[in-house]
């Protein structure tokens, strides 16, 4: 009996020793565990904290609709945050939820409407329901061009529709001027491996998955890193200074309430609901 434990055991030593030597091979072959960076697209702003508008102005228009971006702009955003999503034919849209409920009004996924029946529907806003429709993604590059750096909060994880979005980016020249963003691991590594002239970000990179960035080899590894705010500490912002990615840090579920918080903490790219509190602040600044 002792000798099968022992053969078991050298078996499972070979095993194990064979899966690190095909992982490191894999790291080598895919740039090694250090990273290149290209530029940081969020440095060099007019203003030291970047604020990225959360869905534009969702509190004075509907979330994602072109008002709510067109508010943006005419506060002096220089960056916004936004949903992508698909409808049943494909069309890729701007819009947060699964479900068309809460912000439609009617029962449905988002992902069962064409975009003639989309077409036909309006955000329901503040209870009420308003003149705002769903938007194409288009449709915002074609209003905007390059004025806004665009964080793309991907809501779907199909790999064509991500293509179809990176020719549309390339189509408008904002490359420069774009993030596409997720907490699908997976996806936003092949997004880097096979476009890395666009910038990605892994979102849900808190506090306590600092070693994770260690296991990701260079050419899978993004170029920002993003989170909510409450999951940030100290010992999160003493490492990402070590490692010189404060800059590439970005923090979202900030308003009015918590933004100093992260600026003390030294984190300048804040996706933020925007208040009545920052009126002032905006005026400002323009």
């Amino acid at each position: 009996m002792k000798s099968i434990a022992k053969k078991i055991g050298l078996y499972l030593i070979g095993v194990i020793t064979l899966i690190i030597l095909i992982y490191i091979g894999f790291i080598l072959i895919n740039g090694g565990f250090t990273k290149n960076f290209s530029l940081n697209i969020l440095d060099n702003y007019n203003n030291e904290t970047l604020f990225f508008a959360h869905r534009g102005i969702g509190n004075y228009y509907p979330e994602n609709s072109i008002e709510s971006f067109r508010m943006a702009d005419s506060l002096g955003f220089e960056a916004i945050e936004l949903d992508i999503s698909i409808t049943m034919d494909k069309q890729i849209i701007v819009f947060h939820d699964e479900d068309t409920e809460r912000l439609l009004g009617i029962k449905s996924k988002i992902g069962k409407l064409n975009s003639k029946e989309l077409a036909k529907q309006n955000y329901i806003f503040q209870n009420k329901v308003s003149s705002s429709k769903v938007i194409k993604l288009e449709e915002l590059f074609r209003e905007f061009g390059n004025r806004f750096i665009y964080y793309l909060d991907f809501k779907i994880e199909d790999y064509e529709i991500i293509k179809k979005v990176v020719d549309l980016v390339k189509k408008y020249n904002i490359n420069h001027k774009t993030i596409f963003a997720s907490a699908d691991f997976l996806l936003i590594s092949r997004i880097e491996n096979n476009f890395p002239e666009i910038n990605t970000a892994l979102e849900g990179f808190n506090s306590g998955k600092e070693f994770f960035y260690y296991l990701i080899p260079a050419d899978f590894k993004p170029d920002y890193y993003s989170s909510f705010l409450k999951n940030t500490d100290e010992s999160h912002i003493s490492w990402l200074r070590k490692q010189n990615l404060l800059n590439r840090r970005i923090v979202y579920g900030v308003d009015s309430s918590n933004y100093q918080t992260a600026e003390k903490l030294g984190i300048k790219n804040l996706i933020i609901d925007f208040d009545s509190n920052y009126i002032n602040y905006f005026k400002n600044l323009k």
